[in-house]
């Protein structure tokens, strides 16, 4: 079903209620302007919050806006699973928790995106981290030995200072080493 609001075509279909269009096109008559730089300047002025995609979609509809086929395609290849066999690289991250203020570490496999292991801690610490790896180890010791640990570069994983030949060993490296893991 289509409105008709000036000399505009509104489809009923979309989730924009009709003021939020109206409100759309009439900010972008008056500014002349793309979907984020309205999204901000509806939201300053009218204290009202629609998203740049939606905003972007209305303008499509009413050809003020064009396609780009550039922004349209992945830039990379997402690839689902890194790794063809379990187990043979795992990811570590840390996360806050907003409701209890705990940090909370997960150690997922990079090929079946299992959770191997994971708790909730008071402080992100390296023990920690070597902890939740030991417990993988001592878990899934028979079936198969972890080669490669992937982590950001937190404090917890690497260490922050460099002695004067530019080497740093965080104790989280250093049991990788001892274990013969690959820290990636």
């Amino acid at each position: 079903m289509e409105k008709m609001f000036g000399d505009y075509i509104v489809s009923a279909e979309r989730r924009v209620d009709d003021d939020s269009v109206m409100l759309i096109l009439k900010t972008h008559k008056k500014q002349k302007l793309g979907a984020k730089r309205l999204e901000k300047i509806i939201e300053f002025e009218h204290c009202i919050h629609i998203p740049h995609n939606k905003i972007h979609n209305v303008l499509l509809e009413h050809r003020l806006a064009n396609e780009s086929k550039n922004k349209k395609k992945r830039r990379k290849a997402w690839i689902r699973y890194e790794r063809e066999h379990s187990l043979t690289a795992v990811h570590l991250d840390w996360h806050s928790c907003k409701i209890n203020a705990k940090k909370l570490c997960v150690v997922l496999d990079d090929s079946s995106r299992c959770v191997l292991a994971g708790d909730e801690f008071d402080a992100a610490t390296a023990e920690n981290s070597i902890n939740l790896i030991q417990e993988v180890l001592e878990n899934f010791r028979e079936i198969i030995r972890i080669e490669q640990v992937v982590t950001d570069h937190g404090s917890q994983f690497y260490a922050n200072k460099t002695c004067k030949n530019g080497k740093s060993n965080s104790k989280f490296s250093l049991f990788l080493e001892e274990n013969n893991i690959k820290h990636i």
